[in-house]
């Protein structure tokens, strides 16, 4: 059984790449004039691909352990503290590629993309909604660290993680170029509806069952 979900979840974590890779077969992206800063512009895209899977994983993860009332174990904390820095890593990531391949092409520190803009079009609001979920994220890796010293503190900001999920979906359908292709992007969209929306279910079924054992 350890194989199998070692095997499975490699392979959950190399269809991204492999997707990725099946778009550059494209003979557009192959010509060699393509407008400066295109390839920073297509390593973003991967890498965000990744920053919401393994999101997806983390909220996963501990979604579960709290739903079957496990007791947090010290292997459970490092799994978790590594899968969060290599969600905030690759998010980061994500927007420095994005704004690395903005400023090749347009010659200039794209400043604006990092401000908020949701009054100047389309585009630029859902660039923004980007922008407020990588800040939710970085905030709650800092309430993660402080942990210890403001425990109650943490546990409420550490929920927004649901909330910068929530953006992220958002963000990605909205202005995502891969969202456009449903061989691209729904196989991880349904991935986290079949593992998030019943795990929920069950967490919110266990908090009812609690109350009212407690009121019994």
């Amino acid at each position: 059984m350890r194989q199998v979900s070692i095997v499975f979840m490699w392979v959950v974590l190399a269809i991204p790449a492999l997707q990725w890779l099946a778009n550059l077969s494209d003979p557009v992206l192959l010509e060699s004039q393509l407008p400066p800063g295109q390839w920073l512009y297509l390593l973003s895209k991967l890498v965000a691909q990744y920053a919401f899977l393994l999101l997806t994983i983390q909220l996963g993860l501990g979604l579960s352990l709290v739903s079957n009332g496990a007791q947090t174990s010290l292997d459970y904390i490092i799994l978790h503290r590594n899968i969060g820095l290599s969600v905030l890593f690759a998010v980061l990531s994500h927007a420095c590629l994005f704004i690395g391949g903005v400023w090749l092409r347009s010659g200039h520190f794209p400043l604006a993309v990092l401000a908020i803009q949701f009054d100047k079009g389309y585009y630029n609001a859902f660039v923004s909604v980007g922008v407020i979920a990588a800040c939710l994220l970085i905030c709650v890796a800092m309430f993660g660290v402080a942990r210890k010293r403001i425990p109650r503190l943490f546990r409420y900001f550490h929920r927004l993680a649901w909330l910068v999920w929530g953006l992220g979906v958002w963000h990605s359908i909205a202005i995502g170029t891969e969202t456009n292709s449903l061989v691209v992007w729904s196989w991880l969209y349904w991935l986290a509806a079949f593992v998030m929306i019943p795990l929920f279910i069950f967490r919110l079924f266990k908090m009812m069952q609690n109350r009212l054992t407690i009121s019994s």
